[in-house]
């Protein structure tokens, strides 16, 4: 056998092999639609967040590329519902959600709470507590079904929760309802002076865990759910998890 046909015998060989191993398969890319809600996503964290952070790299794990594009938070959720985009990290399950989204296994557990100025004295204890109050809230939050069915006190709505921390700091809400981690940052970071002044509810109204959605519109949703699903759970046996979260300086033993 000449030199000559033994190299052509390797090549053909070789790409054989290739062609019959799954990491060999053109990598699809998937489109992660981000809103910012720091910590959890944000453009201009490392990482692009905590959830996002962790979302980014079990997505390479599985074997896919990634882009991201961020917008705000209801254009990212309708996007997915019509499958303009493939992926929201950090988001709640719901009912009506997961008619158009799956969810893969939890990220990391949220607090919603209520927020108050500590001169108003405010303790939450049920919904009746909020009776006669004006409460801010954000558009197109997966709220308790019991909250957002009551009706004893006054919605005031907001798109961001910056906007809606700022109407509590300057008197326009008695009480505002928001994911406590969320809203612990966002007071340091943009509103520090008046960090100190707020306190936050001992009882939450809801404990539920942050997830990343996929879109039903992908062809594929059920298989990109599962290989998400293999590459976390691998990341959290082999300790990947838990660096993300210190780099990001959450500590899982309080979460």
């Amino acid at each position: 056998m000449s030199n000559l046909t033994r190299t052509c015998l390797g090549l053909f060989v070789a790409t054989f092999f290739l062609s019959i191993t799954p990491n060999a398969k053109a990598q699809e890319t998937l489109t992660i639609a981000a809103s910012n809600w720091a910590p959890y996503k944000d453009e201009n964290l490392p990482g692009g967040g905590i959830v996002m952070d962790v979302t980014t790299q079990a997505l390479i794990r599985a074997g896919y590329k990634v882009d991201s594009i961020v917008l705000p938070w209801k254009r990212t959720l309708q996007g997915a519902i019509i499958g303009k985009y493939d992926v929201l990290p950090a988001i709640w399950q719901t009912a009506e959600r997961a008619e158009k989204l799956v969810f893969s296994e939890p990220i990391i557990t949220s607090r919603v709470v209520i927020i108050s100025k500590k001169s108003i004295n405010f303790e939450y204890k049920t919904l009746e507590s909020l009776t006669g109050r004006t409460v801010g809230v954000g558009i197109g939050w997966g709220y308790p079904e019991d909250f957002q069915k009551a009706t004893n006190f006054t919605r005031d709505t907001s798109h961001e929760l910056k906007i809606t921390l700022n109407k509590l700091i300057f008197g326009r809400v008695n009480l505002a309802i928001v994911e406590e981690y969320a809203a612990r940052y966002a007071m340091n970071a943009y509103f520090k002076d008046d960090a100190d002044n707020v306190t936050y509810s001992k009882v939450s109204l809801e404990e539920k865990d942050l997830r990343v959605a996929f879109s039903k519109k992908h062809s594929k949703h059920e298989e990109i759910l599962k290989r998400f699903n293999v590459a976390l759970a691998e990341m959290k046996t082999d300790g990947t998890f838990q660096k993300i979260m210190s780099f990001h300086g959450v500590s899982l033993a309080n979460r």
